[in-house]
């Protein structure tokens, strides 16, 4: 007995499939196109990252202006007679100090400047570089609080200071400073993005207080 699909015409058999050579031409559309895609993809993720690394770069040097302006700025505790205070305070992964340059377009007085990374919602790793101001019109008073964010996500924020310390006589650099009621010479900050970039700057304050000795 014949079986049924043996009776078919050769025609009707061809037509229930793909030939090798139609699979494989199919297979080659299929990899040319998978190329062409993930080349397009990767030369986008390319080009986002270094936009944002170039963005990062930006802000970066942003707050290295902004800080060096005010830093430069910083005001010696005789400013303060009969009273003197101290006017910097620092620490290698922050600072603090009263400054008289301008902030916030506001003239005419002191400011009392931190500088410090702060913890952010969107950062996954230690958080944004945060500067807050107190704006000084009497030490005992401020009247005018606020913050601004310099750079968002750094991976870290660190300061060095140079100065004569007073337990060795000595200049040289320290990770902290509490020598009032002097300044130091240079605060050297350092910033460094998630993408491995590092921007350095050392900053030189009023070096007049060492001769007055």
């Amino acid at each position: 007995m014949t079986h049924p699909e043996l009776k078919q015409p050769a025609s009707v058999r061809h037509a229930s499939g793909f030939s090798l050579i139609e699979t494989l031409v199919a297979m080659t559309i299929l990899s040319m196109v998978t190329l062409v895609v993930s080349s397009a993809l990767r030369t986008g993720l390319q080009y986002t990252a270094r936009a944002q690394a170039r963005e990062e770069v930006r802000a970066t040097a942003t707050a290295l202006d902004v800080f060096s302006g005010l830093i430069e700025g910083t005001a010696h505790p005789k400013s303060f007679q009969p009273f003197r205070v101290m006017t910097l305070m620092g620490r290698e992964d922050r600072i603090s100090f009263v400054s008289g340059a301008d902030v916030a377009r506001r003239r005419g007085g002191y400011a009392k400047i931190s500088l410090q990374i702060e913890p952010s919602a969107g950062c996954d790793g230690p958080g944004s570089l945060v500067l807050r101001w107190s704006d000084i019109r009497s030490l005992s008073q401020p009247e005018l609080t606020d913050k601004r964010q310099l750079v968002e996500c750094v991976a870290q924020a660190e300061f060095e200071y140079f100065g004569l310390r007073a337990e060795t006589g000595a200049l040289s650099w320290a990770r902290e400073w509490r020598e009032y009621p002097d300044l130091p010479l240079y605060v050297r900050f350092k910033i460094k993005s998630h993408n491995g970039a590092e921007s350095v700057r050392s900053l030189r304050l009023d070096r007049s207080v060492y001769f007055e000795k």
